[in-house]
């Protein structure tokens, strides 16, 4: 007789994060337009909420358009290529 398995939530969370920490996402035209600067974005990873030249700045700005946990990064004013590994 065969034991059924279930699979947790948590499983699931990491299964379908796997999932999209491996799509590509094309950021040129933030690169361009925001280099050197903090940006605040939405969920979608691609629409800026709001910018500033501190990650300070770029927070209280979003915060100030009603998001209060936007994703925050320091756009490089550099392109340099990096080749990054996973552990699963």
């Amino acid at each position: 007789m065969s034991k059924k398995r279930t699979i947790a939530p948590i499983d699931f969370y990491f299964h379908a994060f796997d999932i999209v920490a491996y799509m590509a996402i094309d950021w040129t035209k933030i690169y361009q337009k925001y280099k050197g600067l903090w940006v605040a974005l939405e969920d979608d990873e691609v629409t800026v909420i709001a910018s500033g030249s501190t990650l300070q700045e770029a927070l209280q700005k979003a915060r100030a358009q009603g998001r209060t946990m936007p994703i925050l990064f320091r756009v490089p004013t550099k392109i340099m290529p990096y080749v990054g590994v996973a552990i699963v």
